[in-house]
């Protein structure tokens, strides 16, 4: 929690920079926002790598192992999606924020497919 709170004081110390920035010097002021939003990925993703690890290494051992990997998968391509999708936007390219969403729905789609074959067999089996 005291990261987490460090993180948050320094990301608006970072924006109250970028807000006085923008006024004179607006190229910079782009760099620092890129700075700190990388930074702050950077944490966000330590934080989640060893919990997700454990994760995957219980889920491994089940045999619903295939069904964690496929959830997995589906959150990374959201987290992942979302920050992609963010940074288009701030840039000011929305059509192109759009695409990425729509290739992101598109992948969830592709990892899902598997799983729900699997719980049509699953259905079909119980019903025959």
């Amino acid at each position: 929690m005291n990261e987490l709170i460090k993180v948050l004081g320094t990301s608006m110390c970072a924006v109250a920079v970028i807000i006085l920035l923008r006024q004179t010097k607006s190229d910079i002021a782009v760099i620092v926002a890129l700075a700190a939003a990388i930074m702050i990925t950077a944490f966000a993703l330590s934080r989640v790598a060893g919990p997700i690890a454990e994760l995957c290494a219980s889920a491994s051992q089940s045999i619903s192992g295939e069904y964690m990997s496929a959830l997995l998968k589906a959150l990374a391509v959201c987290c992942v999606g979302g920050i992609a999708v963010d940074v288009c936007r701030d840039a000011g390219e929305g059509a192109i924020a759009s695409r990425v969403e729509l290739a992101c729905r598109a992948e969830l789609c592709v990892i899902a497919v598997p799983l729900a074959a699997d719980i049509l067999s699953l259905a079909r089996s119980l019903i025959i």
